[in-house]
């Protein structure tokens, strides 16, 4: 995923998290710590947000970092769930088991016929 790609993403997240939770410019300013005028340029995409905002904002609407640049965030919570346990599972593994895991993510991702 290229910078642009991420930066729209995370846009696009961003105003998803605030109409869900009811919240304008300056509600996300106060909980996260952001400026507001920052979460303006971020949402615009005409500012890169550092690893410190993104994860200042995560901390805002209690999710994990990485949710944050997922392209299909809107996805129900539970899925959402479902990827921080396998992620989570995968960080644990052995690389035989990492590698495993791989294998089958890959073939239970190809098309069926």
């Amino acid at each position: 995923m290229n910078q642009e790609a991420s930066k729209s993403i995370l846009a696009q997240n961003l105003r998803l998290l605030m109409e869900r939770h009811g919240w304008k410019q300056t509600e996300l300013a106060k909980r996260s710590g952001v400026s507001q005028a920052a979460i303006s340029a971020i949402l615009r995409g005409q500012k890169a947000a550092t690893i410190d905002t993104i994860d200042a904002f995560s901390r805002a609407f209690s999710l994990n970092s990485w949710q944050l640049l997922l392209p299909q965030l809107g996805m129900e919570p539970a899925i959402a769930d479902s990827i921080t346990l396998v992620l989570t599972r995968f960080i644990q593994s052995s690389e035989q088991g990492r590698d495993m895991i791989s294998r089958i993510a890959q073939r239970e991702a190809e098309p069926r016929p």
